[in-house]
C-alpha cells in the first residue's frame, strides 16, 4: 500500500513538471505525433524513462485533462 502511494505521488510530481511543456506545445498546434516527436527531440522522457509514443502522449493528456487543438 505504501509503495502504491509513493508511485502515485511520483506520478503527480512528474505530471506537474510535464504539464507546462505539454500546454506550450499544444498552443503551437502540435498533435499527438508531433508532441511525441518534440518531447523525444527535447530529451524529455516519459514517467518510466522511455521515449514518448502516440499512445503514451494520449494517456498523459487524458490524465492532465488536456486536449490537442
Amino acid at each position: 500500500r505504501c509503495a502504491e502511494e509513493s508511485r502515485k505521488n511520483k506520478t503527480v510530481i512528474f505530471e506537474e513538471k510535464i504539464k507546462p511543456i505539454f500546454e506550450e506545445l499544444i498552443e503551437y498546434g502540435y498533435g499527438l505525433t508531433a508532441l511525441a516527436n518534440a518531447l523525444n527531440n527535447k530529451g524529455v522522457f516519459s514517467r518510466w524513462g522511455n521515449p514518448w509514443t502516440v499512445d503514451s502522449v494520449r494517456k498523459t493528456l487524458k490524465r492532465l485533462s488536456l486536449k490537442t487543438l
